[in-house]
């Protein structure tokens, strides 16, 4: 019951009622309550409670595993002071962990300055990743370039949000050679692309697209607000959701700052 509330009430954005059952979860079983992190993190963001975000936050890094550790240090430093570099000493304290993969990270998760010198973070066996990775913060346009002639294995080092970004972008630029590889790469991710188009290019909002993360409405949010088909109305309308979607300043919240506007 816990695990189904707290799903529904977080894509309902109603956070003030998600934490208290959130907490619960955390409180009934810490592993169980590990898949939920992101999202109780998230909650805490919503509530305008940064401080205790970052906490619960490095909290969970410390049991957390793989992607999740990755996401759990963003939350960091984005939630963190500009230019915070609390999440990549977290980064640092996995066992192993190399400077190259350290700094991936931070391209990753948009964390990276705009002149990063991407050749020493080639990425065996796509060495031109680190470039799209910069340029997909900064210079959407030339990743677009980039994207149309880039396997969608490579791809999807981008991760979800950022690939569902760019399908805006290749739909509103109409772009087919950058759009079809984006499919590819959503379509393995799991992601429901007809489901996705649909939204992108008409607003209709579907089951499969209700059920996804939080994040990915972020990215979803802000890539309709730059379609050239949405009044302006509309447009500060799907870029205030995409911050509510987005409370901790990540991926979308970052495209809309970063990104030229349209």
């Amino acid at each position: 019951i816990n695990r189904l509330a707290a799903f529904v009430l977080m894509r309902e954005h109603r956070f003030d009622e998600a934490l208290p059952v959130l907490e619960r979860i955390q409180k009934l079983d810490q592993d169980e309550w590990l898949n939920f992190a992101l999202d109780h993190v998230t909650t805490l963001a919503a509530l305008g409670r940064k401080d205790d975000a970052v906490k619960l936050a490095q909290s969970a890094f410390r049991t957390g595993t793989g992607d999740q550790k990755s996401r759990l240090a963003a939350f960091v430093s984005w939630l963190g002071p500009p230019a915070s570099a609390a999440g990549d000493t977290l980064i640092g304290t996995i066992p192993g962990i190399t400077p190259q993969q350290r700094t991936h990270w931070r391209l990753r998760f948009w964390l990276a300055a705009n002149d990063v010198n991407v050749s020493s973070v080639a990425i065996a066996p796509h060495p031109l990743l680190p470039k799209l990775e910069v340029d997909a913060h900064f210079h959407p346009d030339e990743a677009l370039v980039q994207i149309a002639t880039t396997e969608p294995d490579a791809l999807l080092f981008l991760g979800p949000e950022v690939l569902t970004l760019f399908k805006g972008e290749a739909l509103r630029q109409h772009n087919e050679a950058a759009s079809k590889p984006i499919d590819q790469a959503l379509e393995t991710l799991g992601l429901p692309i007809s489901d996705l188009n649909a939204y992108l290019n008409e607003g209709a909002w579907s089951t499969d697209v209700d059920e996804l993360p939080l994040s990915i409405h972020a990215s979803l949010y802000a890539a309709r607000s730059r379609s050239g088909r949405v009044p302006p109305a509309e447009k500060a309308r799907l870029r205030d959701l995409a911050r509510q979607c987005d409370p901790a300043g990540g991926f979308a919240q970052r495209a809309l700052a970063t990104w030229p506007v349209v």
